[in-house]
């Protein structure tokens, strides 16, 4: 299909997880194309949900938009079956939204493959969540060059991805990614040697311990492995207020992607699994 033929898709979903007899469950799931919503573990320690999209990614015209809510003590995963790929634009923009609502004591884990933009894509992404005092979430932000193999690299169109979080109805953390071409400098030539970018944010008293681990671990990595030798990840980590947030650049993407699990192996007494275990 040539998506710069492709006709205009909303997907719009709604999904719902509560605790039930003592386990999280998906009580209320629904989507409409392109979004699909896969639960291959409906009930347990954390309900466990990906979300896909006809095709493997977005189309100029596309926007899904995702409307999820976790009553008190409930745990879900959400994540993607792989990568979301970003279609060249006709000059249409494609668009993801979220907008997650956590009760009291609710656990979100929003752990989605990297964003692909090829060359030419136009995206948008605005994320909200909005945490009762006791809730905590783990959220995980990545993007890729593009098609680097095709020596396709950061010659996307721009990118906007904004993230807004509020604890107890306050703004709390605002985190903007916006990503285009100016008129002295190209994408490309910001991004330099790497290929692959990542924000992981811990945030809540069940990641509380987590967190601090977090910004004592990464607060101590040396930005360079020699004094002369640039190193191919730098990391750099803030607390924020009940919780930590870690930015992750790297050369090369599986170290990236690893850098992402090994800080985020704390989740697994919480979801039950080890979320990668079967995808990597």
């Amino acid at each position: 299909m040539d998506p710069k033929a492709s006709p205009e898709r909303a997907g719009g979903g709604t999904l719902g997880v509560a605790r039930v007899d003592g386990a999280s469950a998906v009580v209320s799931s629904r989507a409409d194309a392109p979004l699909k919503l896969l639960v291959p573990r409906p009930r347990g320690p954390a309900a466990w949900i990906y979300a896909a999209t006809l095709g493997g990614g977005l189309l100029p015209g596309d926007s899904i938009d995702l409307d999820l809510d976790l009553a008190p003590a409930a745990a879900a995963l959400v994540a993607t079956q792989s990568s979301t790929k970003i279609y060249p634009s006709d000059g249409r923009p494609s668009v993801q939204t979220l907008r997650a609502r956590l009760a009291d004591g609710a656990f979100l884990a929003w752990l989605p493959d990297p964003l692909c933009p090829f060359a030419g894509a136009i995206y948008r992404q605005h994320q909200r969540i909005d945490l009762s005092p006791g809730a905590s979430l783990a959220l995980v932000d990545a993007i890729v060059s593009g098609r680097a193999a095709r020596a396709e690299r950061w010659q996307f169109t721009s990118l906007h991805c904004t993230t807004e979080i509020f604890v107890d109805g306050r703004l709390t953390i605002r985190d903007a990614l916006h990503l285009e071409d100016d008129a002295d400098l190209s994408v490309a030539d910001r991004m330099g040697r790497f290929d692959a970018l990542a924000t992981v944010l811990l945030l809540g008293p069940a990641l509380a311990e987590a967190a601090a681990g977090l910004v004592e671990r990464f607060a101590a990595t040396p930005l360079r492995a020699e004094p002369r030798q640039l190193a191919s990840l730098h990391t750099a980590v803030n607390p924020v207020a009940g919780g930590a947030l870690l930015r992750i650049a790297g050369e090369r993407i599986e170290e990236v992607t690893a850098a992402v699990r090994s800080a985020l192996q704390v989740l697994t007494p919480l979801l039950g699994e080890d979320p990668w275990a079967r995808r990597w």
